[in-house]
């Protein structure tokens, strides 16, 4: 061998050896991240959609590298616990998309934003992609992953132990003084997978300021995020039309920023799709199928189901048979509730009335994908043990309901009378509360409130009008619950097929016909199960026909049309006819933002036919005869007096009620959403008639502003004694408490702002409008008809309701005075100085006549009357003073 390839040789044996002459290094790199096995070796797997782990107090999921920038969904409610008092269980906080992205050496949540949109290839939509970029959710840190980095392995504790603070709205938690989750304070509480969905839930403790200290009976709160898989489907959007009530998906699209100022609005439906198209009539392809859990007692899932299956009648209209399937529970159920696979109507054990109908919806289309409905026991303990008052007494003793405050407005019955102040303190509470929600677009269903009394005031009506023993009585009552829980799970099932509530529903039909046994045996009582119906009690027993609806109203059948009638060519055009023709069926719509917002008298809640004066006038006349039967139809030997107490509270709960209802005509204008050039269509707003306004002021004259219309013989008030049990105020029931409140919540209304402005936008709209200052005629004459007579020589006594009444009247003067802003404004100083002269008068020529009197029987008027002058003069040099 010659040197030459000798050295060659050598070269070649450096070169491979040496890495510094680009030789491969035997030594291996250590890997990015540890090893996912050996990472979660003691922890408990839980396959499904993103596979999780879990071990102690931390939940791990896997993130696969197929699924990156693959969008899914995530769906946020609150589980368990009544947040701030009206953060109901279940209700549904946010629906959102959601992707993951890897960036560096973590893995990053992404929110889509979906809102803003344009059609896809066009310049507008490269300038929206630019403008409005997808929300940074959360960065989880890379923990380990697999060979290969086909997975990678983070800890969900960072994000969802505190996403509640992400998750309460801002305006919420400031009325309420929430101040956030404390992290220390937060658990997993539920851990579930599914082939298509992940579902946790998340226990977090409040930390609770302000108001939230008097709302919440705990600082305890459970969050519930459900992560679903986002299919594929073929299913095809429908537009809104706001004659027609549905929950929408809304955008904003530039594509069309000429229509509706770019506004995109698709409704909420499920896509339901004929096995033939080509068929008049065919077998849905895929059915909504709702799973009755076992939890359903067992005697009322035949009601349950009927309440279901009614809504077929409205489905087979349009061609689709078999649309909607209830699936009774049996001993194989190997179904859960959290799996979006299946919609379920559940138990659940409350003692209060609540029902609810959430659904879960893609975000981008408006299509339905699951529903669950609770239901709980409540509806029916509560029912069930007040018919008892007029029946066998097996319940014992109730529960003890003064000062909780939640069961105030659905327990009115039982209400004693130092909670009816209470219950008017809260009622101001939600009502202000309300408004807050309406004004962020958060819209929930609370048909259980106000709905306990007016079945107890139904039952004592029945039992006492067709003198029914108890064996009667009982199979009577076991059918009427049944009929009102298939009514409650009609209203219910019509949410999570997107129907919004119809607050017009109720107000159709003529009060007449109502009060005609032929007509409404033959009709329904409303023309929406999706409004919060009143009951129909008739004067006379005989004339009694339906109590409530047994099947849809007119109003649902049209609705559903809208909502699910296959439609081939010319959809928005069809469409609009179909919304048009509730104008020329003589039907009605308005929903939450219309009663909350506006002043509509027919669109409110659990009122009932066209005409509320007539309702309130025959509601005061079978108060009046129950209680004339009372002692000797509903209490026998043996029974506790309280059931005698809870009679009375009931009647003079339903007086009280029944009275507030026609104040709404005062002000008020009919508010009706028809389009341009729709058959029959009536103006946007048309003020309520002078007559029937008229109306009203003498109904308040002559059944609020006398002495009781509704009168207690002593016998019965001295028998309605406490509850025993319970450890109430141990006093006797006071009627005059409920007629004062009603007084004070008359004059409230007739000259509120909201009256005030209502009557003024009427000079605009009515040749013949009804003025402020006639109301403020009115309120006056009325608070002060007996001083007035007294001036006429007339005879008339003064009584503790009048001098307060009197002093509550003053009181909205002082208001008004003191506040000339608020005053001028309104447009109202003219009527309330005015007001303040004639009273002052009035009041200085009944002292005159009562003189230097020594007698202490006219001590209390003669200081009344000075005290209230007392009043006027101070906050009228109040007023000059501040000038």
């Amino acid at each position: 061998m010659s040197r030459f390839n000798f050295l060659v040789l050598i070269l070649l044996f450096i070169f491979f050896q040496d890495p510094i002459w680009g030789a491969k290094s035997s030594k291996k790199e250590p890997p990015k991240y540890p090893k996912l096995s050996d990472k979660v070796k003691k922890a408990e797997k839980i396959d499904g959609f993103f596979t999780l782990y879990r071990q102690d107090n931390s939940v791990y999921m896997e993130v696969p590298k197929a699924m990156l920038k693959k969008d899914f969904f995530m769906y946020t409610s609150l589980s368990k616990g009544t947040f701030g008092g009206r953060m109901l269980p279940h209700w549904t906080l946010s629906q959102q998309t959601l992707y993951f992205q890897k960036i560096g050496k973590s893995i990053v949540l992404f929110e889509r934003d979906t809102y803003h949109i344009a059609k896809k290839g066009s310049p507008i939509s490269e300038a929206v992609n630019k403008a409005y970029l997808d929300k940074l959710k959360h960065s989880f840190r890379i923990i380990a992953a697999s060979k290969g980095e086909n997975k990678y392995l983070i800890n969900l504790n960072t994000y969802f132990l505190t996403a509640a603070n992400t998750m309460i709205p801002t305006w919420y938690a400031r009325y309420f003084g929430l101040q956030g989750v404390n992290p220390s304070g937060s658990f997993w509480s539920m851990v579930k997978n599914f082939p298509n969905n992940t579902e946790l839930e998340v226990r977090n403790t409040i930390r609770m300021g302000g108001m939230g200290r008097y709302y919440g009976q705990s600082n305890q709160s459970f969050f519930y995020f459900s992560l679903v898989r986002k299919e594929k489907s073929d299913y095809k959007p429908r537009v809104a039309d706001d004659r027609i009530g549905y929950f929408l998906q809304e955008k904003m699209d530039f594509s069309n920023q000429l229509v509706d100022r770019g506004r995109k609005r698709m409704i909420n439906r499920w896509n339901l799709q004929k096995s033939d198209p080509s068929s008049e009539s065919s077998v849905v392809k895929k059915p909504i199928i709702f799973y009755l859990d076992k939890t359903i007692p067992y005697k009322y899932r035949q009601y349950v189901r009927a309440g279901i299956l009614e809504w077929n009648k409205a489905f087979e209209k349009l061609g689709f048979v078999g649309a909607v399937e209830a699936r009774l529970p049996d001993s194989s159920q190997n179904w859960d509730p959290s799996d979006v696979r299946y919609s379920t109507i559940s138990w659940s054990a409350a003692e209060w009335g609540m029902a609810i109908g959430p659904s879960r919806t893609n975000p981008e289309t408006g299509e339905i994908i699951d529903a669950d409905i609770i239901i709980s026991s409540g509806w029916i303990s509560v029912m069930d043990r007040q018919a008892n008052i007029y029946g066998p007494d097996i319940e014992g003793p109730p529960e003890n309901v003064e000062g909780d405050k939640k069961y105030l407005l659905s327990r009115k019955s039982e209400i004693a009378n130092s909670s009816l102040k209470a219950r008017l303190n809260f009622e101001k509470r939600y009502n202000d509360l309300r408004q807050k929600f309406i004004k962020h677009k958060v819209y929930f269903c609370d048909a259980h409130y106000e709905l306990a009394n007016r079945k107890n005031f139904a039952m004592m009506a029945r039992k006492m009008a067709y003198k029914l023993d108890d064996k009667e009585f009982k199979a009577w009552k076991e059918k009427f619950i049944g009929l009102y829980l298939k009514e409650l799970t009609m209203h219910e099932v019509g949410h999570t097929l997107g129907l919004r509530h119809n607050f017009k529903g109720s107000s159709v039909y003529s009060y007449k016909n109502l009060s005609n046994k032929e007509w409404s045996l033959k009709n329904q009582v409303t023309a929406s199960i999706m409004d919060y119906n009143e009951l129909y009690v008739a004067s006379d027993p005989k004339n009694q026909g339906k109590y409530m609806n047994d099947t849809l109203g007119e109003y649902d059948y049209l609705a559903i049309e809208y909502g699910y009638k296959p439609i081939k060519k010319d959809e928005n055009k069809k469409l609009d006819k179909i919304a048009a023709s509730l104008r020329e069926k003589g039907l009605e719509f308005c929903t939450d933002e219309d009663k909350w917002t506006g002043n509509d008298p027919h669109c409110t809640t659990y009122d009932i036919g066209d005409d509320n004066v007539a309702y309130a006038k025959e509601r005061i006349e079978v108060a009046k005869r129950l209680l004339e039967s009372a002692p000797s139809s509903l209490v026998t030997t043996g029974d506790r007096r309280f059931k005698l107490r809870q009679v009375v509270a009931s009647v003079l709960m339903e007086y009280y009620n029944a009275s507030l209802k026609p104040l709404s005509y005062i002000g008020g204008t009919y508010a009706n959403r028809d389009h341009v050039n729709d058959p029959q269509a009536k103006d946007a707003y048309i003020p309520v008639s002078y007559a029937r306004q008229k109306e009203v002021l003498n109904f308040l004259d002559q059944n609020v502003f006398i002495d009781p219309v509704i009168k207690i013989p002593r016998k019965m008030l001295a028998s309605a004694r406490t509850d025993s049990f319970v450890g109430e105020r141990n006093q006797p029931i006071d009627p005059d408490l409920y007629l004062l409140f009603l007084r004070k919540r008359s004059l409230n209304t007739l000259m509120s702002p909201k009256t005030i402005n209502g009557l003024k936008s009427h000079r605009h709209l009515t040749d013949n409008p009804m003025t402020v200052a006639e109301v403020f005629e009115s309120a006056f004459k009325m608070t002060f008809k007996k001083l007035i007579k007294m001036d006429k020589d007339e005879e008339a006594n003064l009584n503790t309701i009048d001098r307060q009444t009197h002093e509550h009247f003053v009181a909205m003067l002082k208001d008004l005075l003191r506040n000339s802003n608020y005053s001028s404004n309104l447009g109202v100083m003219p009527y309330v100085k005015h007001t303040a002269r004639l009273l002052k008068e009035l009041i200085d020529r009944q002292l005159k006549k009562m003189g230097t009197s020594d007698s202490f029987k006219m001590a209390t008027n003669i200081e009344h009357l000075r005290a209230l002058k007392d009043d006027i003069e101070s906050a009228e040099k109040a007023v000059l003073f501040k000038l």
